[in-house]
């Protein structure tokens, strides 16, 4: 999962689609933990986009792993 997810992350942050739209709605799905790790250089950027982009970290590897998911289907 750690190179799923850093991989994920990767490509979220060099896309010029950072500011899309989540569809997802946390409050209406089942939520599973999701345990990986993140290289702490990237695990850095990643923080500084949240922040800037004012979304939850969380909320954004949810959305990056459901889309994730449902792309593999």
């Amino acid at each position: 999962m750690s190179a799923v997810l850093e991989k994920l992350i990767r490509q979220w942050i060099q896309s010029e689609l950072t500011s899309l739209e989540f569809t997802s709605s946390l409050s209406h799905e089942k939520v599973e933990e999701v345990k990986g790790y993140i290289p702490k250089s990237l695990k850095l950027q990643f923080k500084i986009l949240c922040v800037e982009k004012q979304v939850g970290m969380g909320f954004v590897l949810h959305s990056l792993i459901q889309d994730w998911v449902h792309a593999d289907n």
